[in-house]
């Protein structure tokens, strides 16, 4: 990470703006991990008028494509003049401009999030990963709570069909669900 000599007023704007925040909605779908998560328009949304408000504003710049990476520079500006930046880059998967800007979109949607703090509550790095957001984890809980609260196999196979779609088969749902079809009438 590069910045200027002193990054005091900028540090301080930014932590208004952390306080103002709202989360980046998931409004967009990926199909291929079938999950939704919050494309760059919804992490701009998020803080566009808190950025405003604070004298801060974010600035990216794509970089070169060299050797199947694309490299983005994000740089953090305040009123002051003072600023962050940090660089970085991904490797490119079709070797084309559609590929080059699909790599610039998705750097530039995770390095403002990152930037600012937003909060985008299931990412796609989770599911890619196999791993579970504390969000999900709650859900997954009460998911679990419902099928084990079911008087009869009709409502456990309700609770659980929409528990299953959503969580992509978790293990545990898959467990009470076993254990609880023998219980239930």
């Amino acid at each position: 990470m590069a910045s200027s000599e002193s990054i005091k007023e900028l540090a301080t704007a930014l932590s208004k703006l952390q306080g103002q925040l709202t989360f980046a909605v998931k409004d967009s779908a990926n199909p291929f991990f079938k999950s939704k998560y919050a494309d760059l328009e919804s992490v701009w949304d998020s803080c566009r008028d808190a950025l405003a408000k604070n004298g801060l504003a974010v600035i990216q710049m794509p970089g070169n494509y060299f050797e199947g990476r694309m490299w983005l520079v994000t740089r953090l500006v305040h009123s002051s003049g003072e600023w962050i930046e940090q660089e970085m880059s991904i490797p490119v998967a079709k070797q084309d401009a559609h590929g080059c800007l699909a790599a610039v979109t998705y750097m530039r949607r995770g390095a403002l999030a990152a930037f600012l703090g937003i909060v985008q509550a299931d990412d796609d790095g989770n599911a890619a990963s196999g791993k579970i957001t504390l969000d999900a984890e709650v859900e997954i809980n009460a998911a679990i709570e419902k099928m084990q609260a079911s008087k009869t196999l009709a409502e456990l196979k309700i609770v659980y069909a929409t528990a299953y779609s959503k969580f992509k088969g978790n293990k545990d749902i898959v467990k009470v669900y076993e254990e609880m079809k023998l219980k239930c009438t």
